[in-house]
């Protein structure tokens, strides 16, 4: 019986290994492809920042594939032993399935064990810090790509205009401010400003110094506050209430 049991068990992790091993890789593709692979062909990310992303996506996919790879494991080795006879020579030796599968049995314990941990710990962890790792690289790029001398309509509600950008430092800095994309609010201008990322809270916070101001008051324009100047972009807009944290993200 032990040596059935022993048998049986190596059968199984072999198998566990391959398929948990197929279908993290394909779960990995998947992801890569839709998102971190674009940012790499276009040249926005080194291949060390790919690997990292990678590294952090395959606690996640292991939510999936832990379980998965087990079912298809069993499926498997017992689908062998029953097309080689082997169940028939088991059974005809007075041997009960519930004691066949006793070892199987403990070894999907402990896959349930290290996939609560998972689920609960190191697939919610690993999650945020690939999306946090994701808007990071968006949001330098944003800053990196800001174009000089053209006028930026990616943010709602404003309109930009940067003479020079030097990897976030920003020379020559316009911002017009509208109401309903039509009605003109306010006119910034700095002759130097800086870009930085707010990753924890998606934004991108504009500083303008030395700014001097135009605004709109009573359908006429007067000057407005002059010095420093701080705006906050967000990157990419989500509904409301779309920056609570999902249920996939949260540990237990």
């Amino acid at each position: 019986m032990k040596t059935l049991h022993t048998y049986l068990t190596r059968q199984i992790l072999a198998s566990l290994v391959m398929t948990v091993a197929v279908f993290t890789f394909v779960l990995l593709v998947a992801n890569v492809l839709k998102e971190v692979l674009p940012l790499l062909v276009s040249g926005q990310v080194r291949p060390s920042v790919l690997a990292e992303a990678v590294g952090l996506l395959v606690p996640f996919v292991w939510v999936f594939a832990l379980p998965m790879g087990m079912l298809t494991a069993t499926l498997l080795i017992f689908g062998r032993f029953s097309a080689d006879q082997e169940l028939t020579a088991i059974r005809a030796s007075g041997i009960s399935l519930l004691s066949l599968i006793s070892p199987v049995l403990l070894l999907s314990l402990v896959l349930c064990g290290l996939s609560a941990l998972v689920n609960m710990d190191l697939g919610p962890r690993c999650r945020v810090a690939y999306t946090s790792l994701l808007f990071k690289l968006r949001a330098e790029f944003s800053k990196a790509a800001l174009p000089e001398a053209q006028f930026i309509k990616d943010f709602p509600g404003y309109i930009l205009y940067v003479g020079r950008n030097r990897k976030g430092s920003l020379q020559d800095v316009m911002v017009y401010q509208f109401e309903k994309e039509t009605n003109w609010l306010r006119t910034v201008h700095a002759p130097r400003g800086k870009l930085e990322v707010d990753a924890p809270n998606n934004l991108i916070n504009l500083y303008l110094y030395d700014a001097r101001s135009v605004i709109r008051s009573e359908g006429q324009a007067r000057p407005g506050p002059s010095g420093e100047c701080t705006l906050q972009f967000e990157i990419s807009p989500a509904p409301r209430g779309g920056r609570q944290p999902r249920i996939s993200d949260m540990t237990f």
